[in-house]
């Protein structure tokens, strides 16, 4: 998504009309109508991500995610029957409510230094010791808090 589009649905969120956002962005008032009724037509067809994304914003009831969706209270059970939306919902709160990265992290390590041992010129020891990198950085846990919605 561009910048502009960005922009657009940052401001239409704040509240702002077609008119104002176009004359701060520079842009018509057409195309701030067409780039927010793109995206909420996107937002509106029924997939697992924009299920829990719909939750996450309060629409919690098979009738008002039907409602939300477009499509029946069944469409809504069947769908969360086929899926195992209850199950995604229990390995979601299970893996938040444990540290499994820190867990990883420790693991890799201990693979790390035995690799380092025996075999110091191994191929897979980089890798490791990326990963481990990674584990240490923030980069885990900021995207994982700016992708926190599932219920």
């Amino acid at each position: 998504m561009t910048r502009l589009k960005n922009d657009i649905l940052r401001l239409h969120t704040k509240g702002f009309t077609y008119a104002q956002i176009s004359k701060q962005l520079n842009c018509t008032p057409q195309y701030v109508g067409v780039t927010i009724r793109g995206v909420a037509a996107t937002e509106r067809i029924l997939t697992i991500y924009n299920y829990f994304k719909a939750t996450s914003r309060g629409i919690k009831t098979q009738a008002q995610l039907a409602a939300f969706f477009g499509v029946s209270d069944r469409t809504i059970r069947n769908f969360e029957k086929k899926n195992n939306i209850k199950d995604i919902v229990s390995a979601y709160y299970e893996f938040t409510k444990c540290d499994y990265l820190a867990n990883l992290e420790k693991e890799l390590m201990k693979i790390s230094e035995l690799l380092n041992l025996c075999n110091p010129n191994s191929p897979k020891l980089e890798k490791i010791n990326q990963l481990i990198k990674i584990l240490k950085s923030d980069f885990l846990t900021n995207s994982q808090k700016q992708n926190d919605h599932p219920v």
